[in-house]
């Protein structure tokens, strides 16, 4: 009985493995970079400096979007 469930377990393991092993070769192979590498108003303005870090690029403008709270009752009087 312990050697049956120990089969069992050791199998399932190994079909684990071959199946995320099968998985992240598709996955390689597909290569969704363009889901990656996504251009938006985070990545725009930034680029990695070795001295500094993440730092503005040089004469870089962007115009972010800031999420508010809705009005209040007493604003939407006005």
């Amino acid at each position: 009985m312990l050697r049956h469930l120990l089969h069992s377990l050791v199998a399932i393991l190994i079909m684990t493995a071959v199946t995320l092993a099968a998985l992240e070769i598709g996955l390689r192979i597909a290569d969704f970079r363009e889901l990656r590498e996504g251009v938006s108003e985070r990545s725009l303005s930034y680029a990695y400096d070795a001295e500094l870090g993440w730092a503005p690029v040089r004469g870089s403008t962007s115009v972010g979007v800031v999420a508010s709270a809705p009005p209040t009752p007493e604003a939407r009087r006005w």
